[in-house]
């Protein structure tokens, strides 16, 4: 939602208003402290460039739900999402056709499943709801939901033993999710 208000800020001169800014602040702030308290840990050989492309995703992201937005009010959800994943196979494709003309395809059942379930479940639904979602309110409100997911990864984690809470985690989070709150909060009438 934060980056999703910059960009409409930016394209479709979206007024930011000081409770929004506020909320700009915190959630820049929890992502902050949260990448420089976590960046000890990391054993990745480059994490600022991992941490960079996940901003440059988010903030793609955020372009994309202000852009279609408008879209939604002339088109079916159905309409938009053809035409988004056929455009986003034109610029996807010169990069994997290698990898994927040299995949053998001879996968067991269970990762077949698995790839369905990434395309169909994850990718291709969660887009089609989200496109859905927009014809009825703001790209911010519909960028909310994206928290779930990292919110759900971690507390299946959690539950596996495959992580564990750390304080500077649930300090970022309050900040980040204080400052999603701000920044989605609809203005009083």
């Amino acid at each position: 939602p934060v980056l999703v208000l910059i960009m409409a800020a930016i394209i479709i001169k979206e007024r930011i208003t000081l409770q929004k800014s506020i909320g700009i602040l915190l959630g820049a702030a929890g992502a902050l402290f949260l990448i420089l308290s976590s960046a000890q840990t990391l054993e990745a050989p480059a994490p600022g460039w991992g941490n960079l492309m996940v901003f440059l995703n988010a903030a793609s992201y955020g372009v994309y739900l202000v852009l279609v937005k408008p879209l939604m009010q002339r088109y079916k959800p159905l309409t938009v999402i053809k035409w988004v994943f056929t455009y986003g196979l034109l610029f996807v494709l010169p990069f994997g056709w290698e990898q994927f003309m040299s995949s053998s395809w001879d996968f067991p059942p269970n990762i077949w499943w698995g790839l369905v379930f990434v395309v169909v479940g994850t990718t291709f639904l969660a887009y089609l709801f989200n496109i859905y979602a927009l014809k009825t309110v703001n790209p911010s409100t519909v960028s909310f939901y994206i928290y779930l997911q990292p919110l759900l990864a971690s507390l299946v984690a959690i539950l596996l033993g495959k992580d564990q809470i750390q304080a500077h985690m649930i300090i970022s989070a309050l900040l980040i999710f204080t400052g999603v709150y701000l920044v989605s909060k609809p203005k009083k009438a």
